[in-house]
């Protein structure tokens, strides 16, 4: 839930804000922690993914809930083209440990008790095939260069596959 922004700090609603970015684009950390603020086109609703993984740059769609929250945001952060569009209390780049702490305190406060960062990427490649994303589609926004990189993400539970097995019941093509 959105923090209520008269009675927060800063730290708390940008935390919120990389949550959210971080469910919508299925980055990694290493990533989210180098964008620049002039790398996000919100009106071509793009964002430039300068620092992957595998050093090749990505831009990615970002759809109208991620643009709002990011446009508020914007509003709150001012900051110049070339600042980090996530930063510290001085604008400079958040480091790994800082945003890892930001995370499990903010989590915590929540009753959270798994907080890895990965974690987000994830849920990110979860969700998107259980609400029947295409797989390739995902491979090309996670970056992979093989759907069996991909695959490694989707550990589907039982309970997740259920809806499937009933959905696609093969038997029903047979019964009379």
């Amino acid at each position: 839930r959105k923090p209520n922004l008269k009675h927060c700090s800063f730290t708390e609603y940008k935390v919120w804000v990389m949550t959210n970015f971080l469910l919508s684009t299925g980055l990694r950390q290493h990533s989210l922690i180098n964008i620049k603020i002039k790398d996000l086109d919100i009106e071509a609703e793009v964002i430039y993914i300068g620092v992957t993984k595998n050093r090749k740059p990505v831009v990615l769609p970002l759809n109208a809930d991620i643009k709002k929250i990011l446009q508020e945001y914007l509003k709150y952060r001012k900051g110049g083209a070339d600042e980090y569009l996530f930063c510290n209390a001085y604008g400079q780049k958040l480091t790994r440990s800082t945003v890892y702490h930001s995370f499990y305190e903010y989590n915590k406060k929540r009753g959270i008790e798994k907080t890895g960062m990965h974690r987000y990427r994830h849920t990110f490649a979860k969700k998107w095939v259980l609400m029947s994303g295409n797989v390739v589609t995902l491979q090309k926004i996670l970056g992979h260069s093989g759907l069996n990189i991909t695959q490694n993400y989707l550990n589907l539970l039982v309970s997740d596959l259920k809806k499937d097995v009933e959905e696609f019941n093969i038997l029903r093509e047979f019964k009379r």
